[in-house]
């Protein structure tokens, strides 16, 4: 580890090349030697195009229109090499693909490595232990292009760990990863900042393990600009209803208690965490008549309900599939899974368990092995994608591998049927544009939008094919809340109107609020099909699967209240105490 430095930035603005506006407007921000901060903003606000000025990649690298300061202790960007920023600032991008560049999982760590002079002798140790780091031991000698989305996010970091930077700037580390994954990155953040002293700025948005972890919060504008700043306490009891409007995340907690606010609770305070929100109830409920019972809520049960092959009302029906890669990997075994028609799916495990590599396979992109597979009735096992297509869409993980055009309007248009009048035409791209909040990128190339913006725009080409299966991998990656809340009601409404949805997610709250029926994939295997609350009162399949309790269910676990998954769930359970009783506003104000 080198000296600590600070990160200090003054009146930072730059423009991209192809775009007629700034993205970053007279930015000011100082981050202490050693400090950990969040950056919010709501997506294509300009922070990893931010991370990008902290590790010089612009202006050296990436041309546009740069003016103002960024310094890195005593290195001023603008006048410091590439290389010598390299042996600084580590950066993990949000899509780890962009910086793997050797073919097997050791190599990958030793390039950096290579390229810092760092001594042959004691480079096994450094890979060994970065690698363990990031829980990829056992994985050292495997191919990268065999690891799952998930993994490869935790090779980057790993990569970049064992150069151990003085400055770490981790561009949303665990979009990719399932909630096992999750939490022990932020355990292995936990270790850093005590171990390494980095200075790390931290860009997110899943927010409720990473409060505890931060010591300030810094705030991004739409238009590029810093608008707040402050502890996390500071910044979420001053308004985090503003920051939701701004397209912010708030913690699980922060929510709930707006909601149960609304509905007449007394709670004091800004509840940060789930810890806090339960001793924030614990201290409302004395003060109501019979508060201390619990008050289970009806749930489904317990039992998981299978389709039968065949049946009418199956949208996918697979049985006894199974698949290797060339390489012998192993990814699915004797896969049964029975999707009834006109649902919400959800397709939930750890990375690498299998889910992605079964979509392929439903769509046409990866051939079934053995078994059998029919969409709506219909065996497609031996068919090809193009036959395929017109019955399933799929959304990939990474929405780049699906990008053909030069313009996003372009891109909209090559999905639309070709028999389509110009008029109807230019109609449903329009439509399209404002219903995912891209029509200010119209004439943008795909590959330079945001990742937020990219993975809207990689799911409005499937929903213009309007095909009757829509298969999404992770569709709230990347997004902000408010894009997020309109990405899901959009799929909500397609889903209401008759189209199969099957959601492939790390997201376990996403899954309490939208999914009507869940399959758990462990290891290559279907372990459990049924609804969302009968997998939610099986902590050990959780647990043996990656996966977590959705963090309101934990809240409720604390609490010994079960069946409380959703705000809806709590908004029933505390009206019965709640002096006004609202809870049908607030559902309408949510949208609900």
């Amino acid at each position: 580890m080198t000296a600590e430095y600070g990160i200090r930035v003054n009146a930072l603005r730059f423009r991209y090349m192809d775009s007629p506006t700034p993205v970053l407007n007279s930015v000011d921000m100082e981050i202490r030697p050693g400090e950990t901060v969040l950056l919010l903003g709501r997506s294509g606000c300009g922070k990893s195009t931010l991370a990008l000025c902290l590790d010089g990649l612009i202006p050296h690298e990436i041309p546009g229109d740069f003016d103002g300061e960024v310094w890195i202790g005593p290195y001023m960007t603008l006048h410091t090499s590439p290389d010598r920023l390299r042996q600084v600032v580590g950066i993990v991008f949000q899509d780890p693909e962009a910086q793997l560049v050797m073919p097997r999982v050791d190599e990958e760590v030793a390039f950096g490595l290579e390229n810092l002079a760092f001594p042959a002798t004691a480079m096994p140790a450094r890979i060994g232990n970065a690698l363990a780091l990031v829980g990829l031991s056992e994985k050292a000698k495997a191919w990268v292009e065999t690891l799952s989305g998930g993994q490869k996010q935790r090779l980057a970091l790993a990569a970049v760990l064992a150069m151990q930077p003085s400055v770490l700037i981790l561009d949303e580390p665990t979009a990719n990863l399932d909630p096992s994954a999750t939490l022990a990155f932020y355990r292995t953040m936990e270790h850093l900042r005590h171990s390494t002293k980095a200075t790390t700025l931290l860009i997110e948005h899943r927010i409720d393990a990473t409060l505890p972890l931060v010591d300030r919060v810094v705030v991004m504008g739409e238009d590029g600009r810093v608008i707040t700043a402050g502890s996390p306490r500071e910044i979420y009891a001053a308004s985090d209803a503003a920051l939701q409007r701004e397209g912010v995340w708030v913690p699980s907690s922060c929510r709930l208690a707006a909601a149960l606010r609304s509905i007449g609770w007394p709670l004091e305070g800004c509840p940060l965490t789930i810890a806090e929100m339960e001793q924030v109830i614990r201290s409302s409920l004395v003060l109501h008549a019979g508060a201390g019972a619990s008050l289970p809520i009806g749930t489904a049960a317990d039992t998981s309900h299978q389709a039968l092959s065949g049946h009418p009302d199956e949208a996918i029906s697979v049985e006894g599939v199974s698949f290797a890669y060339p390489d012998g990997t192993v990814a699915l075994r004797d896969v049964h899974l029975h999707v009834p028609r006109g649902s919400f799916f959800a397709l939930v495990g750890a990375n690498g368990s299998g889910k992605t590599t079964l979509a392929k396979i439903l769509t046409g992109l990866l051939p079934a092995r053995n078994g059998k597979i029919s969409i709506l009735g219909q065996e497609v096992t031996s068919r090809n994608r193009s036959q395929i297509s017109r019955w399933v869409g799929y959304v990939f993980q990474n929405p780049e591998h699906q990008f053909v055009a030069e313009r996003v309007s372009d891109e909209l248009a090559y999905s639309l049927d070709s028999q389509l009048e110009a008029m109807e035409r230019q109609r449903r791209i329009e439509k399209l544009l404002a219903q995912f909040g891209l029509s200010d990128e119209r004439g943008s190339n795909p590959f330079s939008l945001s990742q937020g913006q990219k993975r809207r725009l990689s799911i409005a080409t499937m929903v213009a094919m309007e095909q009757p299966i829509l298969i999404l991998d992770e569709p709230t990656f990347g997004q902000d809340y408010r894009s997020a809340q309109e990405v899901m009601s959009v799929i909500r409404s397609l889903q209401q109107a008759g189209t199969t949805i099957v959601c492939i997610t790390h997201d376990m709250q996403l899954v309490a609020d939208y999914a009507q029926e869940v399959a758990v994939i462990e290891q290559g295997q279907v372990t459990f099909q049924g609804s969302p609350r009968a997998l939610f009162r099986q902590p050990e399949l959780l647990e043996r699967a990656g996966l977590d309790l959705p963090p309101l269910a934990v809240l409720g676990a604390r609490l010994g209240l079960e069946g409380l998954y959703t705000v809806e769930d709590w908004l029933l359970w505390a009206s019965a105490y709640a002096p006004i009783v609202d809870k049908a506003h607030y559902c309408r104000t949510q949208g609900w």
